[in-house]
């Protein structure tokens, strides 16, 4: 599993959740659905889920690994603060000194006093990460649907609740490559419907108003701001029949349609590529990326474009070709 990257800041979509929940507890979880491949390159191994004769094994719970990120670290070893905001104390740094001021003839210690900032040692939460199987899907390979909840329960009354939930959030990430909150009490069907994308169709011709409705699901950024006008700019000139967008736990996709067979979108938040789908769209963006290029499909069902140089000129050439020669 590729080491994410740790949250600066809670992400503005987890805390719009949490001010929606009807109670005041709730936990860090998230849901993962995970091919039969990934287990056996050992990317969960950390977390004791393994696969032996082609069954599942993982532990009800464990204590993350300190080598697995800074927050695990910090998770089982605590932390020690310097307290830079308190005045500096006097202490003592022992030495050996050589007796009479000449060596050869022994030493003794002499204890040197110098001036450093009090430190604050803060205990380890040693919070674990529970795992429960919420079931299978076999296609090429079997896929594993699991989810991870971090056994701190938290509670949105307190006001330093998002301190925690930001350790949380990030111990979630290092460990199970992804980060969600759920209430304390959530049931089953919470926890799936995260997995899937809900697609939202926008008409063409209403350029504002569309790009509002997109704009109200990212983060208020001067840089969102204009990624997004790039996007639906360059895709508006490709005239398509509608604009897409999709929503699936605090994934938020973007998109156009251009045919019941010719789809092309990207996730905002993680966008490292653009997708250009030919066939079965609507089920085919319910897979995770890593579903869709263990599919073998590529290049058949669908098309991965990384954001390099020359992307554009390349999803031109796509829509043109699907569309008969038209750009």
């Amino acid at each position: 599993m590729r080491q994410p990257k740790n949250f600066r800041k809670i992400p503005e979509g987890i805390l719009d959740k949490i001010q929606k929940f009807k109670k005041d507890s709730f936990v860090a979880a998230c849901v993962r659905k995970i091919p039969a491949s990934v287990i056996l390159g050992g990317d969960f191994a950390h977390l004791g889920i393994v696969l032996r004769e082609k069954k599942l094994e993982f532990p009800e719970s464990r204590v993350p690994r300190f080598d697995q990120g800074k927050y695990s670290k910090l998770n089982v070893e605590g932390e020690e603060i310097v307290r830079k905001d308190l005045p500096l104390e006097t202490h003592a740094h022992t030495v050996e000194a050589p007796d009479w001021g000449r060596r050869g003839y022994g030493t003794h210690p002499v204890d040197l006093p110098h001036k450093a900032y009090p430190r604050e040692h803060i205990p380890p939460s040693e919070n674990e990460i529970a795992i429960e199987s919420l079931g299978k899907e076999d296609e090429r390979e079997p896929i594993f649907v699991l989810k991870f909840v971090v056994s701190e329960v938290m509670d949105r009354s307190k006001k330093k609740f998002q301190k925690r939930l930001l350790f949380n959030l990030n111990l979630l990430l290092e460990n199970a490559g992804a980060a969600d909150v759920f209430q304390s009490d959530a049931k089953f069907e919470d926890y799936m419907k995260t997995l899937y994308v809900h697609w939202e169709i926008l008409p063409p011709g209403e350029r504002d108003a569309n790009i509002a409705k997109i704009l109200q699901h990212f983060p208020d950024t001067a840089e969102v701001r204009e990624k997004i006008l790039d996007r639906y700019e360059f895709l508006e000139k490709l005239n398509p029949e509608n604009f897409i967008q999709g929503l699936g736990g605090f994934k938020r996709y973007f998109g156009a349609k251009f045919s019941d067979r010719l789809v092309v979108f990207e996730n905002m938040e993680y966008g490292n590529a653009i997708y250009a789908m030919f066939a079965d769209w609507e089920n085919q963006s319910k897979k995770t990326r890593q579903e869709l290029l263990a599919s073998g499909r590529q290049g058949k069902d669908f098309i991965r474009v990384p954001h390099w140089k020359g992307w554009k000129g390349k999803i031109k050439e796509i829509i043109g070709e699907r569309r008969g020669g038209r750009p």
